[in-house]
């Protein structure tokens, strides 16, 4: 057996180990797909919830996707997104927001996950119920 051989096959391993799943995800209209390693980095990155990525990606009928595309594709991680940098806008009542698209004010903040948030649009007189997923801050 020729050793050098076998170091010739630990390379093409190592070539390899770069190429896996990641997420891509990009604003509804946006030529170009961000990309990243796991759905919780596409969250962070886009403001939402990893579990709206989640719904984005299986494509469920409650994910926003009249905002946000997301897929799951074979990759380079070598080319994901670096988002440990990337300042999570925290929500809070008094905060200007939209909701879908539409400008608004957070009355109230769902205690859980499973709460809805209150949120009174421009030009509204009542709050609305809103699941965070809809939620987007300004300027995220």
């Amino acid at each position: 057996r020729d050793s050098d051989s076998d170091d010739e096959d630990d390379d093409d391993d190592d070539e390899g180990a770069t190429r896996g799943k990641i997420i891509e995800m990009r604003r509804v209209g946006d030529a170009s797909w961000r990309k990243f390693a796991h759905r919780g980095d596409a969250a962070r990155a886009f403001g939402l919830s990893r579990t709206s990525v989640e719904r984005l990606v299986n494509k469920t009928s409650d994910a926003p996707s009249s905002r946000f595309e997301a897929r799951q594709v074979d990759g380079d991680i070598a080319d994901v997104e670096d988002v440990s940098q990337i300042e999570v806008k925290v929500v809070a009542v008094g905060d200007r927001v939209e909701v879908d698209g539409e400008p608004g004010v957070v009355t109230s903040i769902g205690e859980n996950q499973h709460r809805c948030w209150k949120v009174r649009l421009d030009g509204e007189a009542e709050a609305r119920n809103c699941r965070r997923s809809q939620i987007t801050k300004d300027g995220s």
